[in-house]
């Protein structure tokens, strides 16, 4: 009731007025055949849903013929709606924004991806769609070139928030949370003289990036130059973990290890760079343990389960196995370098000789790279 509605004519002045009636009718008597523009002024509080015309611009286009009796020129209004929210930065990797971010563009498409209003943030990081019609939406929000997303009201770090306005309703905090990235790099090469220093790159070696849980949140692979690179990477906590390539073992990495991994703490916008690993072709040691029946040094049957250890230059023990049906015993994967193999005797016997003619139990041997000895 009450809601004004204005006659147009062709030159677009307003020939007649009138208002709507407490059944919201209206009417225009006694007009002169023509061209006109019925335009209706809305209540403040409300906007346009749809007219007879189908558009929601609040003026309807019509012809009226002599004597003609034109009805049904019908207006649909409602009570719009609002979303309103906030875009910020974290600055301490808390998930919490600490300062707001100005200009940052956000887009509001309906239900069916399409854009429907687009602003910007303000000077206090705020952004508003006013007279939105109730329905389905997604909140989108670009990011500055040099930032990426944290996360919004709903958890996830995609810059977008779905939502359902209601009439009339008022939809607040609609917030996201962004920060400046960092990144991660390295290399992988491969030792070609056991010196523990990367002489060839290695190029198509996987690196994969966990993070604190071990879940892995990207994947890349060495580019010609033996370099890997994760851009847009959250600050925090992460283990790089490079897959080796079949014919290849592990000999150090930054921290020291041969174990493919690296844990480092990432600080926003850091750059972490030089997360190098080195490869090699591992060598192997091989042999077998025997027993003397007739005192001429040479075995006439093996000896099953008989443990053999392999020794570093330090003489820390690194790998133990035992010898299978057939005597024989086999260290693999074994990085290049001096060791020393001692064979633990059964309880009832005594050592012979062995390769090196001693009979202690050791022998001391040095293993190039993709050296099998046997």
């Amino acid at each position: 009731e009450n809601i004004t509605v204005n006659l147009l004519d062709s030159n677009g002045d307003t020939v007649a007025t009138t208002q709507t009636l407490a059944d919201g009718s209206y009417l225009f008597a006694d007009v002169t055949p023509g061209d006109y523009t019925i335009v209706q002024e809305n209540s403040p509080n409300f906007v346009d849903v749809t007219d007879a015309e189908g558009a929601n611009d609040s003026q309807i286009a019509l012809t009226v013929g002599i004597g003609e009796t034109v009805v049904a020129q019908n207006f649909v209004d409602e009570v719009p709606a609002s979303i309103a929210g906030n875009v910020s930065r974290d600055d301490d990797n808390d998930g919490d924004g600490e300062r707001n971010l100005e200009n940052i563009t956000v887009n509001l498409l309906d239900s069916n991806g399409d854009t429907v209003a687009t602003t910007q943030t303000l000077a206090d990081g705020s952004y508003l769609f006013a007279d939105v019609t109730p329905g389905d939406y997604t909140i989108v929000q670009e990011n500055d070139p040099n930032f990426v997303d944290v996360r919004d009201v709903q958890g996830a770090n995609d810059s977008q928030i779905t939502l359902t306005v209601g009439i009339g309703e008022s939809v607040t905090e609609r917030n996201f949370v962004d920060e400046v990235p960092a990144s991660i790099s390295g290399k992988v090469s491969r030792d070609d003289d056991n010196d523990n220093v990367g002489d060839r790159n290695l190029v198509g070696i996987t690196v994969n990036l966990l993070n604190r849980n071990g879940d892995t949140v990207a994947t890349t692979v060495t580019s010609a130059n033996g370099n890997y690179l994760f851009e847009d990477v959250t600050p925090g906590d992460y283990t790089i973990v490079q897959e080796n390539r079949p014919n290849f073992v592990d000999v150090r990495d930054v921290q020291g290890a041969n174990d493919s991994q690296i844990d480092l703490t990432v600080g926003i916008g850091e750059s972490v760079v030089a997360q190098n690993f080195i490869d090699e072709v591992p060598a192997s040691i091989a042999g077998n343990v025997s027993r003397d029946d007739d005192n001429d040094g040479t075995g006439d049957r093996n000896l099953v389960g008989i443990t053999v250890n392999l020794l570093d230059s330090n003489g820390d023990t690194i790998a133990t196995t035992q010898t299978l049906a057939n005597g024989n015993y086999l260290f693999t994967d074994v990085t290049p370098g001096d060791y020393t193999i001692v064979q633990e005797n059964d309880p009832n016997f005594v050592d012979v000789t062995d390769v090196q003619g001693a009979n202690d139990s050791r022998i001391e041997l040095s293993v190039g790279i993709g050296e099998s000895l046997t």
